[in-house]
């Protein structure tokens, strides 16, 4: 099956509404670029916190589908941003918004639970949508196989 055809099962149906994307940013220019080319490049709605708290509050709150993560937050720095999110949060798709000097970190944060990095860099439009759309299906495949485990794979 190829990933687009795999990614009919985490798109937005006619009776759903569009995928729930929150961006945890505080920078409002960063922010405010990284919405435009979300909503552009997909069934996405986005939505913004630009703390770990207003973060925590919004996901517990349910109803995200996946979310974006700058490291350095005013209440929050490095690996440990990520853990406070992927922590709590294990089903959520977390895609890490990292600086070009951030490399060693996004590694790190991949073993922490995070799905996929991007770099805040020239090509951010291509690779947010890319980064978006494959880890929303590799937690949608993972959550299939944690459920064929639990119930029985059928024969």
């Amino acid at each position: 099956m190829s990933t687009a055809a795999g990614l009919q099962d985490v798109q937005p149906t006619a009776d759903r509404e569009r995928l729930k994307v929150l961006v945890i940013e505080d920078d409002d220019a960063i922010a405010k670029l990284i919405t435009m080319i979300i909503e552009k490049s997909g069934p996405y709605s986005v939505e913004r916190a630009n703390s770990i708290a207003s973060a925590d509050v919004r996901l517990q709150a349910g109803g995200v589908d996946a979310a974006l993560l700058d490291l350095e937050l005013p209440d929050s720095s490095g690996i440990e941003t990520v853990r406070r999110i992927c922590g709590p949060y294990p089903e959520l798709p977390v895609v890490i918004l990292t600086s070009h000097d951030e490399g060693g970190i996004a590694q790190q944060a991949l073993r922490e639970g995070a799905e996929d990095f991007v770099s805040k860099g020239t090509s951010i439009a291509i690779m947010l949508d890319r980064a978006l759309r494959y880890s929303l299906e590799r937690k949608r495949v993972s959550r299939e196989l944690e459920r064929q485990k639990t119930w029985g794979c059928p024969r």
